[in-house]
């Protein structure tokens, strides 16, 4: 089997950690690894609660469904705009993500 093309997804994405330097950026990622980014998926407790429910997340009203919902649709061909995470951190996460390793 060959693979005609490769794309990139980046799972378990933590804006917190981010925003510490504890975890490279989505771009940094993107650049070292030249490969096109069709998915960003939060890290979020929801897909451990999907899985030992048996359940899909796809398609769920959840972060991560939403994403990979979006990433399904992405490799069908569809033009999907990436979610915007950063939106949904509350103000006090913000806040004290500026008082660690600055």
């Amino acid at each position: 089997m060959i693979l005609k093309k490769i794309d990139l997804i980046i799972n378990r994405l933590r804006f917190d950690m981010i925003r510490r330097g504890d975890m490279m950026t989505v771009s940094d990622v993107c650049d070292i690894l030249s490969i096109p980014l069709i998915g960003l998926v939060p890290d979020d407790e929801n897909v451990v609660i999907a899985t030992n429910q048996g359940e899909p997340l796809v398609g769920n009203a959840t972060l991560a469904g939403r994403a990979y919902q979006n990433i399904c649709m992405r490799v069908l061909g569809d033009e999907v705009p990436f979610l915007n995470f950063e939106k949904n951190f509350s103000i006090w996460t913000k806040v004290t993500g500026i008082f660690h390793k600055n």
